[in-house]
């Protein structure tokens, strides 16, 4: 006889098992290694594994810190022990890495759950926003990008945040810190932009924390942060800093004065300022805390702070978003792209249950404690500056918003799992939304062939409930990268080349450049993607250092060319459709096209090729190799 608590137990257990058990499906199905942004994160954890490997302990442990991508972030270190385990199997490796991802996030989004209601009924509203793209995926179509580690680590701190203990009991306060640094370090802006207002709210309303320490416990961060700055200034200039000379530097500069502003102030106050006297037990805890956690990101990011910077400067204000733009884009719009991408179905439904219950309940309001307040704070008042970036600023890509569209849901399904008197209505009602989940969940798996991860839905009503980027597996095969790699292998050995320039247009269809490229190195090729400044028609010079080239061009719509006219290659292109890609496309992108002109205005000999030669990829792409040899 299983007694009382015992079901309690596996109870729980059994629902939230739901979630990671459907990732785990998923991945299972899926045969195409990661790519895009994931990239940067799988290289340097394949660097780490070779390492280890290899049997190279002290350039293994070396690599821990050291090796990063160009976001130089914590990640990789999470599917690190996966790449030992599997030995070396980059499929594997990412399937392991969500399911650990999507089981923290179901474990945490329950013990916030717990705080309110019994254990069916937080698990069961638990599992209803695991079975979500924010939780499955981190709010991306893609698989392994760093998001999906960000979301269980914010709500970890948010939760822990949310404990009486916190500060008070030794154990809460340093979970509280390990997963306040995780954060910070998966995500460095985002941590900071979401934990820090709910962080000054719980030390506001903690009355046994003073003014005096709570400015102390901050100072460590602020001089951790001036300390990083200093490094890159004195004795000069980092040359990691200058990315977008003068202006990056200039910034970097004045951000480093008012640091030393805010530093130098915050010292004196702590030196010469009244009401001084020992901490309390609690001070204490705080104040440690924040020195252990400056500490620890301190170290991590001081070996990179420079490439921090620099993602951060260029993601913001450089390169990567200089001609991004908010025209035609007004709140409206973005608020209707974030519930059609989070599944409107789920998200309206939760809202509306939210709103019906609290109108029935209009006169019987629950009993509402200050801990319940200050929940609550935590929870909205983590939202506040994403929201407002997200409406301002040229940041508008769903995962931006991912986390606080998960914190509106778990703060509405609080108030309606609050009150007990109305559980006949919300428990079906969840359950159903639920099953609804896993039905279309099962049938995005469940496909015959599919050659992308973009979600091409057999019906309108899984958009509605899983939302319109819950990606799809690819399990096409044999896989495109494959077959590309198969043969450029081959024309390798038989052309003998030494470095091979891999030049594609920006769409990665049917192979990902970047992926190719990563594919060749575990090869032991020379593969190169080059990134021009500037684009010349008839300059080949960015890549005169290759003596060959990979390029891959669609079979049935040719790339027609007027040779009559030379100067502009958007001039050159007859198609309306093709000049409209054109004139938004990278350097690159535009040195791609000036290869299929070459070919197809049989003008080899001007860019010194030699041999030439193609295969079919499948129905649609053929792929070159251009020899020099």
């Amino acid at each position: 006889m299983i007694s009382r608590q015992t079901f309690d137990f596996i109870i729980p257990v059994l629902i939230l098992s739901i979630a990671p058990l459907l990732t785990l499906i998923w991945h299972n199905t899926n045969t195409q290694v990661p790519m895009s942004d994931a990239l940067d994160f799988i290289e340097p954890s394949n660097a780490m594994f070779n390492h280890f490997k290899n049997s190279n302990f002290f350039e293994f442990l070396v690599s821990i810190i050291n090796e990063r991508g160009w976001r130089p972030v914590i990640f990789p270190l999470f599917i690190l022990p996966f790449m030992i385990i599997t030995d070396g199997s980059i499929i594997l490796s990412t399937l392991l890495t969500h399911v650990l991802f999507t089981t923290l996030s179901a474990y945490f989004i329950y013990k916030i759950f717990r705080i309110f209601s019994n254990q069916f009924t937080s698990a069961i509203s638990s599992l209803v926003l695991c079975l979500s793209n924010n939780i499955f995926f981190g709010g991306e179509p893609f698989p392994l990008f760093a998001e999906i580690s960000f979301i269980p680590f914010f709500l970890a701190t948010i939760y822990y945040l949310s404990d009486k203990k916190v500060f008070v009991c030794k154990k809460t306060t340093f979970l509280f810190s390990l997963f306040f640094c995780l954060s910070i370090m998966t995500r460095p802006i985002e941590g900071i932009l979401h934990l820090l207002i709910p962080l000054l709210i719980v030390l506001i309303f903690n009355e046994k924390i003073s003014f005096y320490s709570i400015l102390r416990g901050f100072l460590y961060p602020v001089a951790a942060t001036w300390l990083l700055f200093f490094t890159r200034i004195f004795p000069k200039l980092s040359n990691s800093i200058k990315v977008d000379s003068p202006n990056s530097e200039t910034i970097f500069i004045y951000i480093f004065i008012i640091l030393s502003i805010v530093l130098l102030s915050m010292t004196l106050f702590i030196l010469y300022g009244k009401n001084k006297k020992l901490p309390n037990d609690n001070e204490e805890k705080f104040i440690t805390s924040m020195k252990y956690s400056s500490i620890f990101i301190w170290i991590w990011f001081t070996t990179k702070f420079g490439s921090l910077y620099a993602w951060i400067y260029e993601t913001s204000l450089g390169s990567v978003v200089s001609n991004y733009t908010r025209q035609g884009i007004n709140p409206v719009s973005q608020i209707i792209n974030s519930i059609e991408t989070y599944g409107p179905a789920i998200f309206l439904s939760i809202i509306s249950l939210s709103f019906i219950i609290y109108i029935l309940s209009k006169y019987k309001i629950s009993s509402i404690t200050k801990n319940d307040k200050i929940i609550s704070l935590i929870l909205i008042s983590s939202t506040i500056i994403p929201i407002i970036l997200y409406f301002t600023t040229i940041q508008i890509t769903y995962r931006k918003i991912a986390p606080t569209m998960t914190v509106i849901l778990i703060f509405s399904l609080i108030k309606i799992i609050k009150n007990i008197n109305f559980k006949f209505l919300y428990t079906p009602f969840l359950i159903i939304l639920i099953v609804l989940q896993i039905y279309f969940i099962k049938d995005n798996v469940d496909i015959e062939i599919n050659n992308s991860w973009d979600n091409y839905s057999k019906n309108k009503f899984s958009r509605m409930v899983l939302g319109n980027e819950f990606p799809r597996p690819v399990n096409i095969n044999p896989n495109p990268h494959d077959v590309v790699m198969n043969f450029l292998v081959n024309n390798q050995k038989r052309y003998k080349s030494n470095v091979i320039s891999i030049v594609f247009n920006d769409t990665a269809k049917p192979v990902e450049a970047y992926l190719l490229r990563f594919m060749c190195e575990r090869k032991g090729l020379n593969c190169v993607v080059t990134l021009p400044k500037k684009f010349v028609f008839g300059d080949l010079s960015p890549y005169e250092k290759s003596d060959a080239f990979l390029i891959i061009n669609v079979k049935d719509i040719p790339l027609e060319i007027d040779d009559k006219i030379a100067k502009n290659l958007y001039d050159k292109i007859k198609s309306k459709k093709t000049r409209s890609v054109i004139q938004n496309a990278s350097n690159s992108e535009l040195y791609s096209y000036y290869l299929h002109y070459i070919v197809s205005s049989d003008n080899l000999n001007s860019i010194n090729i030699k041999n030439i030669n193609c295969e079919e990829i499948n129905n649609i792409y053929n792929v070159c190799y251009l020899s020099k040899k």
